[in-house]
């Protein structure tokens, strides 16, 4: 507001889609978030875990199995 950049119309507008929370959810579903970074980090993470708990001298035979949710193979 300080700097002029936008009109007084326009920041209305602005706020009373911020203070709208239904008009403000629909506006923030509408973006694009790209979790495959996320993704890798996440199966790296697990498989992690699952090789630190995973017995490798015959132990109790309890393993950690993780879900395939985020992997690419679904049709």
């Amino acid at each position: 507001m300080r700097t002029r950049k936008y009109a007084t119309k326009e920041i209305a507008q602005a706020q009373q889609m911020l203070l709208d929370p239904v008009i403000r959810a629909c506006h923030e579903f509408l973006y694009f978030v790209d979790l495959n970074n996320a993704k890798k980090n996440l199966l790296e993470e697990i498989k992690n875990t699952a090789d630190m708990h995973h017995p490798s001298d015959g132990g109790d035979g309890v393993s950690l199995e993780y879900l395939s949710l985020f992997e690419d193979t679904h049709d």
